[in-house]
């Protein structure tokens, strides 16, 4: 599954347990005869009343610090630092206060492990990481993502997928 598809599919909360729209409930049973599976109007195949019909789908949910929960990633995901509480941005950016206030650091040691208490818990797009930073994304995914990666020391949210713009990273 691409990342595109976890997050159109995955970030919301399935509704096809949801009484109100039940391929099970009564009112809208595939064996009743008013609402029959060949009836055009209420048809489960139909794409007004399906039971697949994303529209039925609750919004994607987040945790309470703002963070995207997804069912098909085991940790929260920042998508963008825009939809995170004020609070835990905050926390965030000072974890990443040098690199934040210094154009050029000179330790690559000391951006790594920024890196690494910045993603622990917690899965973060290049592009959230880069505000967080105050850096480049795809300089950060070439000079500092891959190699932590290669060396065990992140892991990616869609390792099947590994230069998509939606990948996340996380501390091991």
């Amino acid at each position: 599954m691409t990342p595109d598809e976890v997050f159109s599919l995955g970030a919301v909360v399935s509704s096809t347990h949801n009484e109100g729209n039940s391929a099970y409930n009564e009112q809208r049973s595939t064996h009743n005869e008013g609402n029959s599976t060949y009836n055009e109007k209420r048809s489960t195949h139909n794409e007004e009343n399906s039971t697949y019909n994303a529209g039925d789908d609750q919004p994607a949910s987040r945790d309470e610090y703002g963070r995207l929960l997804n069912r098909f990633i085991d940790r929260p995901y920042i998508d963008d630092v825009d939809n995170l509480t004020e609070a835990f941005r905050d926390s965030l950016f000072t974890l990443a206060a040098v690199p934040r206030e210094r154009l050029r650091l000179g330790d690559k040691e000391l951006m790594k492990s920024v890196i690494l208490n910045v993603c622990q818990g917690q899965y973060i797009s290049v592009a959230a990481l880069g505000q967080i930073l105050s850096r480049n994304p795809n300089a950060l995914r070439q000079q500092y993502l891959k190699p932590l990666v290669e060396q065990g020391e992140l892991k990616l949210a869609f390792p099947q997928y590994k230069n998509d713009p939606k990948q996340g990273y996380s501390a091991v």
